[in-house]
């Protein structure tokens, strides 16, 4: 599972915290882009992919709105 966060919009300190707050669900892989960010999940069980797409996503877009 990807997500891409445009630099745009979204700020690496926020994807950073997401990764923080999710990471015992999951183990996360960051890499930089010509737009901005990708993130990877890595070791998610299948049953919590569905529930952590929105759920992150949400998390990433606050956080970088209150930085």
């Amino acid at each position: 599972m990807r997500f891409n966060f445009d630099k745009t919009i979204y700020k690496k300190e926020g994807i950073e915290e997401a990764i923080n707050q999710f990471n015992d669900i999951a183990k996360f892989k960051i890499t930089k882009n010509n737009n901005g960010w990708e993130v990877q999940l890595i070791e998610i069980s299948k049953d919590k992919q569905e529930i952590i797409f929105d759920e992150f996503a949400n998390f990433v877009l606050l956080n970088s709105q209150n930085l």
